[in-house]
């Protein structure tokens, strides 16, 4: 059993997204767009049956299922791993004849109660998407290798991408709740069975005490966790016999069916049942998000297609009216005071050999793909005795240009207190790579204007930088 067709077309959408701004438009694309004009009214809907037609006999369909697969057996190792650990919690909980069930309980419910209470203060204060999260990043990381073995087609990457995407939305987040409460209903239901299995075959003796509390505090205390079970049913009224008698060294032989019957109920009503119902919530917030997914239509590889496939409408909504438009800036002077020239690399996909001597009186602070690289990369300039005569950004000329883009080379560029000089890196593929790379070179263009940069390919580098210099 596969994606529902909802979240499968919203996939195919995000997939073709993802392969189309890491190497542009399909080429002989105009058949998709003609057809998917055709089929739907809506930008949404015609940017999903554009999807559907390009991703047929593309070895996606069976990519989904393949994801689909990995999903499943992710989850039958973390309940695998979640069964394991509820044997372990029992056996350790379990492991003298003489029990004492505050001991015993706190082993066993206190780690799932504390992360029922995250949980719930998670849904309280995190925004309804998880976009701004490192999760969905941390995700990607973790099983890309698992996905480069297992997928098999062409893109097989945009497909990991495109399911991980399925985080960054308002269903994601139930999505993840699922996972949680599915890993600690579990491991609780597991821990119920293995402590009603150890209370069956081996005789205990089951006590109480206390080292720093009262004991009319540990006694309000087991009170109060019987209250629950006794109004429910499940445990017989009139406790306070066996709960006195269950005092350390008061005879607790005479009671030792009160006692299991109490720890099991305990670990029922205060473990599996908030659980339960934890996980209920979750499946129901996950089915109503489902039915409302819908794409990001303010994502770069969306927006540009607008003018494609609504070429016929006249009412576009207003985020999709205009064509990237980020606020522009002057170009960036030379700083004459400052000294010597400082750059950058953002997500090349490999070192550019033929042009590392055009690059050698640059001082290179590394890459800054990721977070980590980012901040080490601003610490390195804020660190600077003196700014820089100017800053030289070098980019995949294959990759797409998005705000996240402009924010970034802003705020390396403000950091480094010169001029800006972007280099288009690659630029040799840009024709096997893109489908209209006159679109790309454009797309580049108003990020230049946007961070206020001097644009140039490589060829033209060292003439630009004179120009700059001045």
């Amino acid at each position: 059993m596969g994606f529902s067709p909802i979240i499968k077309r919203w996939l195919l959408a995000e997939h073709v997204r993802c392969r189309e701004e890491l190497g542009g438009r399909v080429a002989h694309d105009a058949a998709a767009n003609a057809l998917a004009e055709r089929q739907s009214d809506t930008f949404e809907g015609r940017l999903i049956d554009r999807a559907v037609v390009l991703t047929r006999e593309s070895g996606v369909d069976e990519d989904l299922q393949r994801l689909k697969g990995i999903v499943q057996w992710v989850w039958l190792g973390l309940a695998f791993i979640a069964m394991t650990s509820a044997s372990m919690a029992v056996v350790i909980a379990t492991d003298q004849q003489t029990l004492d069930a505050l001991s015993v309980l706190v082993t066993l419910l206190l780690l799932p109660t504390l992360t029922l209470i995250l949980w719930l203060s998670w849904m309280m204060f995190q925004p309804s998407s998880l976009r701004a999260s490192p999760i969905p990043r941390l995700l990607l990381g973790i099983t890309q290798p698992l996905a480069r073995s297992r997928l098999k087609g062409p893109d097989a990457e945009c497909t990991l991408k495109a399911g991980l995407s399925l985080l960054e939305t308002p269903m994601g987040r139930w999505v993840l709740a699922l996972v949680i409460h599915g890993f600690w209903l579990v491991y609780l239901i597991s821990a119920l069975a293995f402590m009603t299995l150890q209370l069956s075959i081996r005789q205990y003796d089951v006590v109480w005490g206390t080292t720093i509390l009262s004991e009319q505090s540990a006694l309000a205390l087991l009170h109060l966790l019987a209250w629950l079970p006794e109004k429910l049913g499940w445990l017989a009224s009139g406790s306070e016999q066996w709960l006195l008698g269950g005092r350390l060294g008061l005879s607790p032989e005479a009671f030792r069916m009160e006692w299991g019957r109490f720890l099991l109920v305990v670990l029922l009503c205060y473990g599996v049942l908030p659980r339960l119902l934890a996980w209920t919530v979750a499946m129901l917030g996950w089915q109503i998000q489902s039915r409302r997914l819908r794409l990001d239509l303010t994502k770069p590889g969306y927006m540009r297609l607008k003018h494609v496939l609504m070429s016929d409408a006249t009412d576009l909504p207003a985020t999709l009216k205009g064509d990237l438009a980020w606020p522009e800036k002057p170009p960036r002077p030379a700083n004459h005071a400052g000294e010597g020239l400082v750059g950058v690399t953002i997500e090349l996909d490999e070192a550019p050999a033929a042009t590392s001597e055009m690059f050698d009186h640059v001082t290179m602070l590394g890459a800054s793909d990721n977070r980590q690289e980012r901040a080490a990369v601003l610490a390195a300039l804020k660190a600077m005795r003196r700014p820089a005569k100017a800053m030289v950004v070098q980019v995949q000329v294959t990759r797409t240009p998005d705000q996240g883009l402009v924010n970034l080379i802003n705020d390396l560029a403000d950091c480094s207190g010169g001029a800006l000089i972007i280099v288009l890196m690659g630029d040799e593929h840009l024709a096997s790579w893109v489908a209209y790379p006159e679109d790309r070179l454009s797309d580049w263009a108003r990020l230049a204007r946007a961070t206020g940069a001097h644009l140039t390919l490589p060829s033209d580098y060292p003439k630009i930088l004179d120009r700059v210099l001045g």
